[in-house]
Protein backbone atom coordinates (compact mmCIF):
# COMPACT_ATOMS: atom_id res chain seq x y z
CA UNK A 1 0.00 0.00 0.00
CA UNK A 2 1.28 3.45 -0.92
CA UNK A 3 2.15 5.79 1.93
CA UNK A 4 -0.56 8.44 1.90
CA UNK A 5 0.28 12.12 1.81
CA UNK A 6 -1.53 15.24 2.96
CA UNK A 7 -3.03 17.50 0.35
CA UNK A 8 -2.80 21.27 0.23
CA UNK A 9 -6.04 23.23 0.00
CA UNK A 10 -5.33 26.04 -2.46
CA UNK A 11 -8.83 27.47 -2.24
CA UNK A 12 -12.00 26.69 -0.30
CA UNK A 13 -15.09 27.97 -2.07
CA UNK A 14 -17.57 30.05 -0.06
CA UNK A 15 -20.10 30.85 -2.76
CA UNK A 16 -21.57 34.31 -3.16
CA UNK A 17 -21.10 36.84 -5.98
CA UNK A 18 -17.32 37.09 -5.61
CA UNK A 19 -16.65 33.35 -5.40
CA UNK A 20 -17.91 30.12 -6.86
CA UNK A 21 -19.24 26.98 -5.24
CA UNK A 22 -19.29 23.28 -6.14
CA UNK A 23 -16.47 23.15 -8.71
CA UNK A 24 -16.94 20.74 -11.61
CA UNK A 25 -14.63 19.16 -14.17
CA UNK A 26 -10.87 19.43 -14.37
CA UNK A 27 -8.42 22.19 -13.59
CA UNK A 28 -6.66 23.78 -16.58
CA UNK A 29 -3.06 24.77 -15.81
CA UNK A 30 -1.30 27.46 -17.81
CA UNK A 31 1.93 29.01 -16.57
CA UNK A 32 1.35 29.89 -12.92
CA UNK A 33 -2.44 30.08 -13.32
CA UNK A 34 -5.15 27.50 -12.72
CA UNK A 35 -8.52 27.87 -14.43
CA UNK A 36 -11.77 26.11 -13.64
CA UNK A 37 -15.57 26.18 -13.52
CA UNK A 38 -18.06 26.08 -10.67
CA UNK A 39 -21.63 24.84 -11.00
CA UNK A 40 -23.08 27.47 -8.68
CA UNK A 41 -21.93 30.70 -7.06
CA UNK A 42 -21.01 33.88 -8.86
CA UNK A 43 -23.20 36.95 -9.32
CA UNK A 44 -26.33 34.98 -10.28
CA UNK A 45 -25.54 31.83 -8.27
CA UNK A 46 -25.52 29.99 -11.60
CA UNK A 47 -21.82 29.14 -11.80
CA UNK A 48 -18.57 30.91 -12.57
CA UNK A 49 -15.26 30.70 -14.41
CA UNK A 50 -12.33 31.38 -12.10
CA UNK A 51 -8.59 31.87 -12.20
CA UNK A 52 -6.33 30.99 -9.29
CA UNK A 53 -2.57 31.11 -8.88
CA UNK A 54 -0.91 27.72 -8.49
CA UNK A 55 0.09 28.78 -5.00
CA UNK A 56 -3.52 29.39 -4.05
CA UNK A 57 -3.41 33.18 -3.96
CA UNK A 58 -5.85 35.67 -5.41
CA UNK A 59 -8.83 33.81 -6.83
CA UNK A 60 -10.44 35.94 -9.55
CA UNK A 61 -13.88 35.44 -11.04
CA UNK A 62 -13.48 35.83 -14.80
CA UNK A 63 -17.15 35.32 -15.61
CA UNK A 64 -20.42 34.77 -13.75
CA UNK A 65 -22.95 32.74 -15.70
CA UNK A 66 -26.50 33.96 -16.12
CA UNK A 67 -29.38 32.38 -14.23
CA UNK A 68 -30.12 28.84 -15.36
CA UNK A 69 -26.68 28.09 -16.83
CA UNK A 70 -25.08 25.92 -14.12
CA UNK A 71 -22.22 24.52 -16.24
CA UNK A 72 -20.80 21.02 -16.04
CA UNK A 73 -17.62 19.73 -17.65
CA UNK A 74 -14.17 21.25 -18.01
CA UNK A 75 -12.55 24.15 -19.80
CA UNK A 76 -10.33 23.63 -22.86
CA UNK A 77 -7.39 25.95 -23.47
CA UNK A 78 -6.29 27.14 -26.90
CA UNK A 79 -3.63 29.87 -26.80
CA UNK A 80 -5.13 32.63 -24.68
CA UNK A 81 -8.72 31.45 -25.14
CA UNK A 82 -10.76 29.11 -22.96
CA UNK A 83 -13.62 27.07 -24.45
CA UNK A 84 -16.39 25.29 -22.58
CA UNK A 85 -20.06 24.31 -22.47
CA UNK A 86 -23.06 24.83 -20.24
CA UNK A 87 -25.77 22.21 -20.13
CA UNK A 88 -28.75 24.40 -19.20
CA UNK A 89 -28.23 27.85 -20.73
CA UNK A 90 -31.08 28.86 -23.04
CA UNK A 91 -32.83 25.60 -22.23
CA UNK A 92 -30.56 23.18 -24.09
CA UNK A 93 -27.03 24.42 -23.41
CA UNK A 94 -24.39 26.41 -25.25
CA UNK A 95 -20.74 26.44 -26.30
CA UNK A 96 -18.75 29.49 -25.20
CA UNK A 97 -15.30 31.03 -25.38
CA UNK A 98 -13.58 33.57 -23.14
CA UNK A 99 -10.09 35.07 -22.92
CA UNK A 100 -7.81 33.90 -20.14
CA UNK A 101 -7.91 37.49 -18.89
CA UNK A 102 -11.69 37.29 -18.54
CA UNK A 103 -12.38 39.38 -21.63
CA UNK A 104 -14.75 38.84 -24.55
CA UNK A 105 -17.06 36.12 -23.25
CA UNK A 106 -19.00 34.90 -26.30
CA UNK A 107 -21.56 32.15 -26.82
CA UNK A 108 -20.57 30.61 -30.16
CA UNK A 109 -23.31 27.97 -30.40
CA UNK A 110 -26.72 27.51 -28.79
CA UNK A 111 -27.96 23.92 -28.78
CA UNK A 112 -31.55 23.49 -29.94
CA UNK A 113 -31.97 19.72 -29.78
CA UNK A 114 -33.88 17.79 -32.39
CA UNK A 115 -32.51 15.56 -35.13
CA UNK A 116 -30.04 18.13 -36.44
CA UNK A 117 -28.47 19.27 -33.18
CA UNK A 118 -27.53 18.04 -29.74
CA UNK A 119 -28.68 19.18 -26.31
CA UNK A 120 -27.61 18.97 -22.65
CA UNK A 121 -23.81 18.65 -22.94
CA UNK A 122 -22.22 17.36 -19.73
CA UNK A 123 -18.68 16.79 -20.96
CA UNK A 124 -15.79 18.83 -22.35
CA UNK A 125 -14.48 19.94 -25.72
CA UNK A 126 -11.49 18.69 -27.70
CA UNK A 127 -9.59 21.30 -29.73
CA UNK A 128 -7.92 20.06 -32.94
CA UNK A 129 -6.39 22.91 -34.93
CA UNK A 130 -9.21 25.44 -35.24
CA UNK A 131 -12.01 22.90 -34.76
CA UNK A 132 -13.80 21.91 -31.56
CA UNK A 133 -15.18 18.39 -31.12
CA UNK A 134 -17.61 17.41 -28.41
CA UNK A 135 -20.62 15.35 -27.36
CA UNK A 136 -24.08 16.00 -25.98
CA UNK A 137 -26.01 13.76 -23.62
CA UNK A 138 -29.26 14.10 -25.54
CA UNK A 139 -30.46 15.25 -28.94
CA UNK A 140 -29.46 13.96 -32.33
CA UNK A 141 -31.57 11.86 -34.66
CA UNK A 142 -32.48 9.34 -31.96
CA UNK A 143 -32.53 11.57 -28.88
CA UNK A 144 -29.72 9.54 -27.27
CA UNK A 145 -26.92 12.06 -27.74
CA UNK A 146 -24.60 13.17 -30.50
CA UNK A 147 -21.02 13.90 -31.55
CA UNK A 148 -20.46 17.30 -33.18
CA UNK A 149 -17.77 19.57 -34.56
CA UNK A 150 -17.63 23.37 -34.65
CA UNK A 151 -15.10 25.96 -35.77
CA UNK A 152 -13.69 28.10 -32.97
CA UNK A 153 -15.38 31.19 -34.45
CA UNK A 154 -18.78 29.51 -34.13
CA UNK A 155 -19.23 28.64 -37.80
CA UNK A 156 -19.46 25.24 -39.45
CA UNK A 157 -21.47 23.32 -36.86
CA UNK A 158 -21.78 19.70 -37.99
CA UNK A 159 -23.48 16.71 -36.40
CA UNK A 160 -21.02 13.85 -36.97
CA UNK A 161 -22.87 10.99 -35.29
CA UNK A 162 -26.20 10.42 -33.57
CA UNK A 163 -26.23 7.69 -30.93
CA UNK A 164 -29.06 5.21 -31.13
CA UNK A 165 -28.77 2.81 -28.20
CA UNK A 166 -27.04 -0.24 -29.66
CA UNK A 167 -24.05 1.93 -30.55
CA UNK A 168 -24.10 3.76 -27.20
CA UNK A 169 -26.20 6.46 -25.57
CA UNK A 170 -25.90 9.49 -23.31
CA UNK A 171 -22.18 10.35 -23.37
CA UNK A 172 -20.84 12.53 -20.53
CA UNK A 173 -17.06 12.73 -21.02
CA UNK A 174 -14.81 14.12 -23.73
CA UNK A 175 -13.31 12.73 -26.91
CA UNK A 176 -9.61 11.93 -27.20
CA UNK A 177 -7.55 11.90 -30.40
CA UNK A 178 -4.86 9.52 -31.62
CA UNK A 179 -3.67 10.16 -35.15
CA UNK A 180 -6.84 10.87 -37.08
CA UNK A 181 -9.07 8.70 -34.88
CA UNK A 182 -11.34 9.90 -32.09
CA UNK A 183 -12.11 7.64 -29.13
CA UNK A 184 -14.83 8.08 -26.53
CA UNK A 185 -17.33 6.44 -24.20
CA UNK A 186 -21.04 6.56 -23.46
CA UNK A 187 -22.61 5.98 -20.06
CA UNK A 188 -25.37 3.74 -21.38
CA UNK A 189 -26.40 1.91 -24.52
CA UNK A 190 -24.58 -1.02 -26.06
CA UNK A 191 -25.57 -4.68 -25.88
CA UNK A 192 -26.57 -4.59 -22.18
CA UNK A 193 -27.12 -0.83 -21.72
CA UNK A 194 -23.94 -0.52 -19.67
CA UNK A 195 -22.20 1.90 -22.01
CA UNK A 196 -19.61 1.49 -24.75
CA UNK A 197 -16.12 2.44 -25.91
CA UNK A 198 -16.23 3.68 -29.51
CA UNK A 199 -14.01 5.04 -32.26
CA UNK A 200 -14.63 7.42 -35.16
CA UNK A 201 -12.56 9.43 -37.63
CA UNK A 202 -12.44 13.22 -37.53
CA UNK A 203 -14.88 13.55 -40.42
CA UNK A 204 -17.48 11.34 -38.74
CA UNK A 205 -16.85 8.21 -40.78
CA UNK A 206 -15.67 4.83 -39.53
CA UNK A 207 -17.78 4.77 -36.37
CA UNK A 208 -17.45 1.49 -34.51
CA UNK A 209 -18.02 0.05 -31.04
CA UNK A 210 -14.82 -1.37 -29.55
CA UNK A 211 -16.35 -2.68 -26.31
CA UNK A 212 -19.82 -2.92 -24.75
CA UNK A 213 -19.75 -2.95 -20.97
CA UNK A 214 -21.62 -5.90 -19.52
CA UNK A 215 -21.70 -5.18 -15.79
CA UNK A 216 -20.95 -7.93 -13.30
CA UNK A 217 -17.23 -8.66 -13.33
CA UNK A 218 -17.01 -6.23 -16.21
CA UNK A 219 -17.50 -2.53 -15.54
CA UNK A 220 -20.55 -0.46 -16.34
CA UNK A 221 -21.45 3.21 -16.72
CA UNK A 222 -18.18 4.96 -17.66
CA UNK A 223 -18.49 8.70 -17.01
CA UNK A 224 -15.04 10.15 -17.63
CA UNK A 225 -12.83 10.22 -20.71
CA UNK A 226 -10.34 7.74 -22.11
CA UNK A 227 -6.57 7.99 -21.86
CA UNK A 228 -4.71 6.81 -24.97
CA UNK A 229 -1.11 5.57 -24.78
CA UNK A 230 0.18 4.13 -28.02
CA UNK A 231 -2.17 1.33 -28.96
CA UNK A 232 -3.80 1.06 -25.52
CA UNK A 233 -6.82 2.86 -24.10
CA UNK A 234 -7.27 3.26 -20.35
CA UNK A 235 -10.39 4.34 -18.50
CA UNK A 236 -12.66 3.86 -15.50
CA UNK A 237 -16.23 2.78 -14.95
CA UNK A 238 -18.31 4.27 -12.14
CA UNK A 239 -19.86 0.92 -11.19
CA UNK A 240 -19.61 -2.76 -11.93
CA UNK A 241 -16.54 -4.90 -11.50
CA UNK A 242 -16.08 -7.85 -9.16
CA UNK A 243 -16.83 -5.72 -6.09
CA UNK A 244 -19.51 -3.53 -7.64
CA UNK A 245 -17.81 -0.19 -6.97
CA UNK A 246 -16.23 0.53 -10.35
CA UNK A 247 -13.11 -0.44 -12.27
CA UNK A 248 -9.94 0.67 -13.98
CA UNK A 249 -9.69 -1.01 -17.38
CA UNK A 250 -7.40 -1.32 -20.40
CA UNK A 251 -8.36 -1.98 -24.01
CA UNK A 252 -6.38 -2.08 -27.23
CA UNK A 253 -7.34 0.49 -29.87
CA UNK A 254 -8.24 -2.43 -32.12
CA UNK A 255 -10.90 -3.47 -29.61
CA UNK A 256 -9.00 -6.54 -28.43
CA UNK A 257 -7.59 -7.61 -25.08
CA UNK A 258 -10.04 -5.86 -22.80
CA UNK A 259 -8.88 -6.28 -19.19
CA UNK A 260 -9.95 -5.04 -15.79
CA UNK A 261 -6.83 -3.71 -14.05
CA UNK A 262 -8.48 -2.97 -10.71
CA UNK A 263 -11.82 -3.65 -9.04
CA UNK A 264 -12.75 -0.89 -6.62
CA UNK A 265 -14.25 -2.07 -3.37
CA UNK A 266 -14.32 0.95 -1.07
CA UNK A 267 -13.11 0.75 2.51
CA UNK A 268 -10.11 2.31 4.20
CA UNK A 269 -7.51 1.19 1.65
CA UNK A 270 -9.51 1.48 -1.55
CA UNK A 271 -11.73 3.92 -3.40
CA UNK A 272 -15.16 3.59 -4.97
CA UNK A 273 -17.19 5.41 -7.60
CA UNK A 274 -14.53 6.75 -10.00
CA UNK A 275 -16.18 9.31 -12.28
CA UNK A 276 -13.18 11.25 -13.59
CA UNK A 277 -10.49 10.37 -16.10
CA UNK A 278 -7.02 8.91 -15.63
CA UNK A 279 -3.75 10.84 -15.80
CA UNK A 280 -0.52 9.09 -16.82
CA UNK A 281 3.02 9.71 -15.64
CA UNK A 282 5.55 7.20 -16.91
CA UNK A 283 4.32 3.72 -16.02
CA UNK A 284 1.77 5.02 -13.53
CA UNK A 285 -1.92 5.89 -13.87
CA UNK A 286 -3.47 8.34 -11.40
CA UNK A 287 -7.08 9.20 -10.70
CA UNK A 288 -9.75 9.99 -8.12
CA UNK A 289 -12.81 8.33 -6.64
CA UNK A 290 -15.79 10.14 -5.16
CA UNK A 291 -16.11 7.81 -2.18
CA UNK A 292 -14.01 5.28 -0.30
CA UNK A 293 -10.83 5.85 1.66
CA UNK A 294 -10.35 6.35 5.38
CA UNK A 295 -13.31 8.73 5.77
CA UNK A 296 -15.37 7.48 2.81
CA UNK A 297 -14.98 10.99 1.35
CA UNK A 298 -13.03 9.99 -1.75
CA UNK A 299 -9.46 9.26 -2.72
CA UNK A 300 -6.52 9.98 -5.01
CA UNK A 301 -5.12 6.66 -6.24
CA UNK A 302 -2.27 5.30 -8.32
CA UNK A 303 -1.88 2.06 -10.28
CA UNK A 304 0.62 0.71 -12.78
CA UNK A 305 -0.33 0.49 -16.44
CA UNK A 306 -0.24 -3.30 -16.07
CA UNK A 307 -2.56 -3.29 -13.05
CA UNK A 308 0.08 -3.76 -10.35
CA UNK A 309 1.04 -1.39 -7.57
CA UNK A 310 -2.40 -0.05 -6.64
CA UNK A 311 -2.35 2.34 -3.68
CA UNK A 312 -3.91 5.48 -2.28
CA UNK A 313 -2.00 8.76 -2.40
CA UNK A 314 -4.61 10.56 -0.34
CA UNK A 315 -7.88 9.89 1.47
CA UNK A 316 -10.08 12.95 1.72
CA UNK A 317 -11.51 13.75 5.16
CA UNK A 318 -13.97 16.55 4.44
CA UNK A 319 -14.74 19.22 7.01
CA UNK A 320 -12.96 22.57 7.19
CA UNK A 321 -9.47 21.11 6.82
CA UNK A 322 -9.90 18.98 3.71
CA UNK A 323 -12.00 18.49 0.60
CA UNK A 324 -14.51 15.73 -0.04
CA UNK A 325 -15.93 13.99 -3.12
CA UNK A 326 -13.45 14.70 -5.93
CA UNK A 327 -15.24 14.45 -9.26
CA UNK A 328 -12.78 15.61 -11.90
CA UNK A 329 -9.41 14.40 -13.09
CA UNK A 330 -5.91 15.22 -11.92
CA UNK A 331 -3.74 17.72 -13.77
CA UNK A 332 0.05 17.74 -13.37
CA UNK A 333 2.10 20.89 -12.89
CA UNK A 334 5.10 22.05 -10.82
CA UNK A 335 5.65 18.60 -9.34
CA UNK A 336 2.07 18.34 -8.08
CA UNK A 337 -1.32 17.02 -9.09
CA UNK A 338 -4.09 19.61 -9.04
CA UNK A 339 -7.76 18.78 -8.73
CA UNK A 340 -11.11 19.82 -7.29
CA UNK A 341 -13.58 18.44 -4.79
CA UNK A 342 -17.31 19.08 -4.79
CA UNK A 343 -17.51 19.31 -1.01
CA UNK A 344 -15.51 20.11 2.10
CA UNK A 345 -12.97 22.87 2.59
CA UNK A 346 -14.98 25.17 4.86
CA UNK A 347 -18.08 25.31 6.99
CA UNK A 348 -19.99 26.11 3.81
CA UNK A 349 -18.98 22.70 2.38
CA UNK A 350 -18.78 24.21 -1.12
CA UNK A 351 -15.70 22.39 -2.39
CA UNK A 352 -12.01 23.03 -2.92
CA UNK A 353 -9.10 23.31 -5.30
CA UNK A 354 -6.33 21.06 -3.97
CA UNK A 355 -2.79 19.94 -4.71
CA UNK A 356 -1.19 16.57 -3.90
CA UNK A 357 2.51 15.88 -4.26
CA UNK A 358 3.49 13.45 -7.01
CA UNK A 359 5.09 10.30 -5.56
CA UNK A 360 8.77 9.54 -5.97
CA UNK A 361 9.57 8.53 -9.57
CA UNK A 362 10.17 4.94 -10.57
CA UNK A 363 8.31 3.43 -7.61
CA UNK A 364 5.52 2.09 -9.78
CA UNK A 365 8.03 1.17 -12.47
CA UNK A 366 9.93 -1.00 -10.00
CA UNK A 367 6.67 -2.66 -8.96
CA UNK A 368 5.86 -3.45 -12.59
CA UNK A 369 9.31 -4.97 -13.18
CA UNK A 370 8.94 -7.10 -10.05
CA UNK A 371 5.48 -8.23 -11.14
CA UNK A 372 6.74 -9.14 -14.59
CA UNK A 373 9.49 -11.27 -13.07
CA UNK A 374 6.85 -13.07 -11.01
CA UNK A 375 4.66 -13.61 -14.05
CA UNK A 376 1.72 -11.52 -12.88
CA UNK A 377 0.02 -8.45 -14.24
CA UNK A 378 -2.90 -7.41 -16.34
CA UNK A 379 -2.33 -9.95 -19.12
CA UNK A 380 -3.42 -12.66 -16.73
CA UNK A 381 -6.86 -11.09 -16.86
CA UNK A 382 -7.43 -11.21 -20.58
CA UNK A 383 -10.22 -13.73 -20.19
CA UNK A 384 -12.49 -10.70 -20.18
CA UNK A 385 -11.44 -9.84 -23.74
CA UNK A 386 -14.32 -11.89 -25.09
CA UNK A 387 -16.79 -9.50 -23.44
Amino acid sequence: MTLQAADTILHAFDGGPSDGSFPVGDIVASGSSLFGITNTGGASDAGSIYRLSDGGEALQILHSFSAGSNPSGSLTLGGTTLYGMTNAANGFGEIFKIGTDGGAYTAIHHFVGGSGDGRDPLGSLLLVGSTLYGMTQHGGANGAGAIFSLNVDGTGFSLLHSFGGADGANPQGALVLSGSTLYGMTTSGGTTNGGVVFQMTLDGSGFGVLHSFAGGTDGTSPQGSLLVDGSTLYGTTASGGALGAGTVFALETSGGNYAVLHDFGGGVNDGSLPTGSLTQMGAGLYGTTQTGGASDAGTVFEIGVDGTGFGLLHSFAGGTADGASPQGSLVFGNGQFYGTTAGGGSAANNGTVFAVAVPEPNVIGLMIVAAALLGVGWRRRLALSAS
